[in-house]
């Protein structure tokens, strides 16, 4: 039977009756059936029938045209590295993870890594080359990094326990005034414009510190209840920040002074991590995860106002 043969409705039909029949257990195939249910829902014609391929084609050529991109797709990616690796008897290479990059805004070839258990490397090269720069430390859990605008010899570190930074392009290292040591720090934010303003999100004990004096010194703006992940500013209007933790999206409109939570489509327990865009600066995407899965992924078109979702956990 073709889809096309029948409307949608009728092919529902006679699916559930064919599983009523066979069973939907693994390997009968229901899991498949609904996920072409979800995903064919969403292309019906006025007559109740599923588009062909050819037609969905057309449709989106058609709004293309009326609709034309704003965003650009000339941008390019070059790997990296390392490109190589040599296994031995003992251990494996390629078995770390990066946690953390810091980009200099005023050098592209300057870059800084950051890996649990691996410390800081750096490179001004574009990659070519890597150099260690955070060995000698007690704590080498590294889950943010920023390197200043103002002057690129000064990086911030976030840290499985506290937060560090250096004037000197991380040769040396110094502990910062009015932070938990005892949490890790997993964003790290740094003002548009001014390079004294900084942000730190506590992920554990759910707090988020502000820093006026270029990282020196901290100050406790909100302490949330739960855990907290993530921390933007709004394009263009850096007065206005957003946040976002364990089922929550806050919203501070007074350059993070005082935050006050978000009313959205997600559940009140998954973890939140942010998105904005300087194309659309109303525009705040949430993307939520649900039990080490996938919880949904919603979008604000009016500075967080209100929320839409865009997809959520129903899709298979």
């Amino acid at each position: 039977m073709k889809t096309t043969d029948l409307s949608f409705n009728e092919i529902i039909v006679e699916a559930e009756k064919y599983f009523d029949e066979k069973g939907r257990g693994k390997g009968s195939g229901y899991k498949q059936f609904e996920r072409w249910k979800y995903w064919s829902q969403r292309s019906l014609k006025n007559d109740g029938r599923v588009m062909t391929s050819g037609e969905a084609m057309k449709v989106y050529n058609d709004f293309l045209e009326t609709n034309p991109p704003r965003k650009g797709i000339t941008g390019s990616y070059t790997e990296l590295g390392p490109d190589q690796a040599t296994n031995t008897s003992t251990w494996s290479s390629h078995l770390g993870r990066i946690s953390a990059i810091g980009l200099d805004p005023n050098d592209n070839t300057h870059i800084i890594a950051g890996s649990p258990t691996g410390g800081i490397w750096k490179t001004n090269n574009t990659g070519s080359s890597w150099t260690p720069i955070f060995d000698d430390q007690a704590i080498i859990d590294v889950f943010s990094l920023e390197i200043s605008h103002a002057n690129s010899n000064h990086y911030f570190a976030g840290l499985d326990e506290g937060l560090l930074r250096s004037t000197d392009g991380g040769t040396t290292w110094s502990s910062v005034s009015g932070i938990s040591g005892s949490d890790r720090y997993n964003t790290l934010v740094m003002h548009p414009t001014d390079s004294n303003i900084l942000f730190a999100v506590g992920q554990f004990f759910g707090r988020i510190y502000k820093s006026t004096d270029g990282g020196a010194n901290w100050t406790l703006e909100h302490d949330h209840t739960g855990r907290m992940y993530d921390l933007e500013f709004k394009p263009g209007d850096p007065t206005t920040l957003y946040a976002a933790g364990e089922g929550v999206v806050l919203k501070s409109a007074d350059s993070g002074d005082n935050w006050s939570p978000l009313t959205g489509p997600w559940n009140t327990t998954g973890d939140i991590m942010l998105a904005v865009t300087p194309d659309d600066v109303g525009y705040v995407y949430a993307l939520q995860e649900d039990t080490g899965g996938f919880g949904g992924l919603y979008r604000s078109t009016n500075s967080g106002t209100s929320w839409t979702t865009r997809s959520d956990d129903s899709c298979n």
